[in-house]
């Protein structure tokens, strides 16, 4: 049991370092982390049968006026799966079952983090883009100013100045919907981290792994290879009961 409460440990903290999520989130993991734990020590002991106890008192009466007590105390403990040798399987089944269920827990924890990366790489592009399309509304401002000049001098004719005021208001409209969009973005990641602060800057690298290492700790995969032994536990201990 402690061993896969390591395991489990370990697969998340490869998964979750310097987790930024919520703590209200964090907190809703680790109680769901600890109702798998304590329903895997539950089932690891449902093999064993209930011992039954009877007690009963009988009196005797002779011809001689004097009564008798007998007292009996009977003791009953039926363990078929102890006699058929699969509490083994049984125990193999919760134990395999709860890490897939832990591993499950990893595996929504790490959907958040990925979430938190995504908005984090989203809001630092967007913001240089924003930062982009002000420069450029500002160089749109200058050429209307200019046609407008021209126009006014006879040197450009209406074309060019409603050209230019349309070419200025779409890139407004592209600044605002983009300000729109960041904003949004924004407050997403904030769900995710509660009130923490966001910080765009500090994108960690993720360095590539190779095949051996990440198959082995890739959490779906893990968690299936845990799957498919409960399944062929579960199947032994019913055929131990048959």
């Amino acid at each position: 049991m402690k061993s896969l409460i390591v395991f489990c440990i370990s697969i998340g903290t490869l998964f979750a370092v310097d987790s930024e999520i919520s703590d209200f989130k964090a907190q809703l993991l680790d109680l769901e982390r600890q109702k798998i734990i304590e329903d895997i020590s539950t089932q690891e002991n449902n093999w064993i049968s209930p011992l039954l106890i009877s007690a009963s008192i009988n009196k005797n009466h002779d011809s001689s006026d004097m009564d008798s007590e007998n007292k009996n105390i009977g003791l009953n403990w039926s363990q078929d799966l102890y006699r058929s040798g699969g509490i083994d399987y049984s125990i193999e089944q919760a134990r395999a079952y709860g890490k897939s269920n832990l591993i499950g827990i990893d595996r929504e924890e790490a959907g958040y983090l990925k979430e938190i990366f995504t908005l984090k790489a989203q809001i630092e592009r967007d913001s240089l883009k924003i930062k982009q399309t002000e420069l450029t509304l500002k160089n749109r401002n200058i050429d209307l100013m200019i046609i407008t000049q021209e126009y006014k001098v006879g040197t450009k004719d209406i074309t060019d100045l409603n050209r230019a005021m349309i070419d200025r208001e779409n890139v407004r409209t592209t600044l605002i919907e983009s300000k729109n969009l960041l904003q949004n973005q924004k407050y997403e990641l904030k769900k995710l981290i509660g009130e923490r602060k966001v910080k765009t800057g500090a994108i960690p690298s993720l360095p590539l792994l190779d095949k051996e290492t990440y198959l082995r700790n890739h959490l779906e995969l893990v968690q299936y290879d845990a799957l498919a032994t409960g399944d062929h536990a579960n199947y032994k201990t019913t055929k131990a009961l048959n």
